[in-house]
């Protein structure tokens, strides 16, 4: 410890190796990741949105508060099938903290 604290870059380097996990070679394209993010984001902004496209304003209030609950709790249920979890707990967990 003592080496490496004269060399604060190499000590930051071995902290994030060993605690988190983190090495450059596991980094991805930070321009693919940038882009994937934007992808996502937009396409979550735009189901909420649906519904008034297509209803009144009243009506595609309801609808999408339905609809955005609905994805939610598909969201958690694909987290939980993808990390091994039952997944009604899991779709409840993110609809409610959503």
């Amino acid at each position: 410890m003592r080496r490496t604290s004269g060399h604060p870059r190499l000590l930051l380097e071995m902290l994030s190796a060993f605690e988190l996990g983190l090495t450059s070679e596991n980094l991805g394209s930070p321009s693919r990741d940038a882009m994937v993010m934007g992808i996502a984001f937009v396409g979550g902004s735009v189901i909420p949105l649906l519904p008034f496209l297509v209803l009144g304003v009243k009506p595609g209030l309801v609808a999408a508060m339905l609809l955005a609950l609905g994805a939610l709790f598909a969201l958690g249920a694909v987290k939980a099938r993808l990390s091994g979890r039952p997944a009604l707990p899991s779709g409840l967990e993110v609809m409610l903290l959503g």
